[in-house]
């Protein structure tokens, strides 16, 4: 099951552009070709975030057409909403290998 790895690499991308900063919401699309479960992922995303800052964060899945998984929006407490479609998300286990394809936020 991936989605365990997947939804750590949504953690790890949120939080390096949120920072200790409350997060309320994340918007990402996933790939049809990822095979990706929606509630498994859900799940798993609730798992990784429990007592950490971003364990009240909803979690808001898109499928769409295609093989990857992107972040395009995240909204902090207070409304305040940091948009950059298309930050890729590796899957956690890759993302020692992977690093350099996350591009900087700040």
């Amino acid at each position: 099951m991936h989605e365990m790895g997947l939804a750590q690499g949504i953690v790890a991308v949120v939080e390096d552009v949120a920072g200790d900063r409350p997060v309320e919401r994340i918007s990402v699309r996933v790939g049809s070709a990822l095979a990706v479960v929606g509630d498994s992922l859900a799940f798993n995303f609730e798992l990784v975030t429990e007592g950490t800052p971003l364990e009240p964060a909803v979690l808001d899945v898109a499928h769409i057409a295609g093989d990857g998984i992107h972040v395009d929006e995240i909204v902090l407490a207070g409304g305040d909403v940091i948009r950059r479609p298309g930050l890729e998300v590796v899957e956690a286990a890759h993302a020692a290998e992977d690093h350099h394809r996350h591009p900087a936020w700040l």
